[in-house]
């Protein structure tokens, strides 16, 4: 339960200031929480594909491919493909995080 807790303390966080904020000044209050909102809505259209699309790619490239293009003993031709790839990936950086973890 702490965990779960321990999760959301942003959330909870900005929230609470939102709420004492909402008391001096309602303008700017209504301003935080459309921005909120906004920037929630755009992480919930792009995060969900994003990780079906690696589901899939998961699913379809076959582990030897990527062990041999992209592991240790694919040297600087590896690293410049690992470069290239990563320069052309298009799409927000918190979209980035899940795929890295």
């Amino acid at each position: 339960m702490m965990k779960r807790i321990k999760m959301y303390r942003l959330f909870v966080a900005i929230l609470a200031i939102d709420l004492v904020l909402a008391l001096f000044n309602t303008k700017l209050s209504q301003l935080s929480a459309g921005k909120s909102l906004s920037f929630l809505v755009e992480v919930l259209f792009i995060v969900p594909p994003v990780m079906v699309l690696v589901g899939l790619i998961d699913v379809w490239t076959p582990r030897k491919l990527v062990e041999d293009n992209l592991g240790p003993a694919s040297g600087a031709r590896g690293s410049a493909l690992a470069i290239l790839l990563g320069s052309a990936a298009a799409g927000p950086l918190y979209a980035a995080f899940p795929i890295a973890l």
